[in-house]
């Protein structure tokens, strides 16, 4: 992973590396947007008035 770049500081990632770290940002952005979805959920049911009131 050297670069080809004279005084280069950055240690580029082999490109398995590169491709795991990708996978891994994706699914850590999945994970999170769940878990928001499941909070904001949550909170719907915990917090009375913000459901739907039966008429």
């Amino acid at each position: 992973g050297r670069c080809t770049r004279e005084n280069c500081k950055y240690l580029h990632p082999p490109a398995h590396l590169k491709t795991q770290l990708e996978i891994n940002g994706r699914n850590n952005l999945i994970q999170q947007k769940t878990a928001a979805a499941m909070l904001a959920q949550q909170m719907q049911f915990m917090i009375p008035g913000t459901a739907m009131q039966p008429m």
